[in-house]
């Protein structure tokens, strides 16, 4: 039963992404970003499914053990960076860097480093 619960959520998830995120009849792989990254994370039942929705997406076939841990990873790694912002209330951020962090690719090169999210002086 879960396994069914799991596949129904991801085959919904994974379908509402694709509309928003491609045109018709586009190849299925498409470009996510961090904010697509956080969005779908939130609106998926299980960690598990937003893992296999994001690699799915990003590589368009089906995935490996090694594919999925790497984006486990890394979306572990965005929220932790981006909790800290949300963390500080008390310290205004600036509107136009904490864009640029989410309009970020979700994976990048590996000489490539997210955009600072910059506080307000």
């Amino acid at each position: 039963m879960t396994l069914g619960y799991q596949t129904s959520w991801r085959t919904t998830i994974s379908d509402a992404l694709r509309t928003r995120l491609t045109p018709r009849f586009c190849a299925v792989c498409t470009t996510i970003n961090v904010a697509d990254a956080i969005l779908l994370e939130s609106a998926a039942p299980i960690n598990g499914v937003t893992v296999a929705v994001l690699q799915e997406c990003i590589a368009g076939t089906v995935v490996t053990q090694e594919d999925l841990d790497c984006v486990r990873k890394r979306l572990a790694f965005i929220k932790k960076d981006l909790h800290t912002v949300a963390g500080f209330s008390k310290k205004r951020f600036s509107p136009e860097s904490l864009a640029a962090r989410l309009a970020s690719p979700f994976l990048l090169a590996p000489t490539m480093t997210y955009p600072q999210v910059l506080t307000v002086a």
